[in-house]
């Protein structure tokens, strides 16, 4: 008994490194396909142009100078100078030209796009850690105070979250009817008014999406009915009808997302 158990324990141990290794290799593999996809672009023009360099010297007979030229001007120019290399050009030559600039025009065009893209994000970066790390001024105190203000706030003290909202104005990410909006969203989600939201009050929002079929922030009986039955809540359209009633008590014959967030949480989580 005692050496099965051992053997046991060696298998599991043999298992569980197998699968570690497995996750590692995984692991490893996927950040070489990164990488490998970070400068596919590139690689793929150097290639490109080696393609074509190789075809000068191979089968034109010219020299590495002058297939480098050809290359080059044929994605440069779309082969508008390709052609003044030698204007006795046979068949197969007029094919590949055709086909090397077609192909070749995009991919230089798309590498020069992907290159300037990488360059715009990279000096983007710079420039957004200097304006975070820039001193403060004296407007940026005025503005400060004129958050607080805003907020309600009877003390002269910021949170992170109006730190937050300070930074997205100074760096120019925001203005202040942008706050005003997140704001407001903020307070849509926090129905309970707790100054802060959960993950049930992010799904709570998300079934009121899918029952407000005609996106106007509010939920109609028509579609409550019919959501319901396909969600198959309650029996049949007139059980429906009356819980629908029971969370529309205004009696305006539609539903507000704080309403339908109230009956979703004791229908969803009945003990809390």
């Amino acid at each position: 008994d005692d050496d099965d158990d051992d053997d046991d324990g060696g298998g599991q141990s043999v298992v569980g490194t197998a699968g570690a290794d497995f996750e590692a290799l995984l692991s490893a593999t996927q950040s070489a396909f990164m990488k490998l996809y970070a400068i596919l672009p590139i690689a793929l023009l150097i290639a490109w142009i080696a393609g074509g360099v190789a075809y000068g010297m191979q089968y034109e007979g010219w020299s590495l100078t002058v297939s480098v030229y050809f290359a080059m001007t044929a994605l440069t120019t779309a082969g508008l100078e390709a052609a003044d290399v030698d204007p006795h050009h046979d068949t197969f030559t007029n094919w590949f030209i055709a086909f090397y600039v077609m192909f070749g025009v995009g991919i230089f065009g798309s590498t020069m796009g992907w290159v300037a893209g990488k360059l715009f994000e990279h000096y983007a970066r710079l420039g957004m850690r200097e304006k975070v790390h820039k001193r403060l001024a004296k407007e940026d105190l005025e503005f400060a105070s004129l958050l607080l203000a805003n907020t309600n706030k009877n003390n002269r003290r910021f949170g992170y979250g109006e730190f937050l909202e300070f930074m997205l104005v100074r760096l120019s990410l925001a203005d202040i009817s942008t706050l005003h909006d997140l704001r407001h969203r903020f307070d849509e989600l926090d129905k309970k008014n707790r100054g802060h939201i959960t993950i049930e009050d992010i799904q709570a929002e998300l079934e009121f999406e899918r029952f407000d079929l005609e996106k106007d922030g509010v939920i109609k009986m028509v579609e409550f009915v019919t959501i319901c039955g396909k969600l198959g809540i309650g029996q049949d359209n007139t059980e429906r009808l009356a819980i629908f009633n029971r969370i529309d008590l205004g009696g305006k014959g539609e539903i507000n997302r704080k309403a339908f967030s109230t009956w979703y949480f004791k229908l969803v989580f009945p003990l809390q």
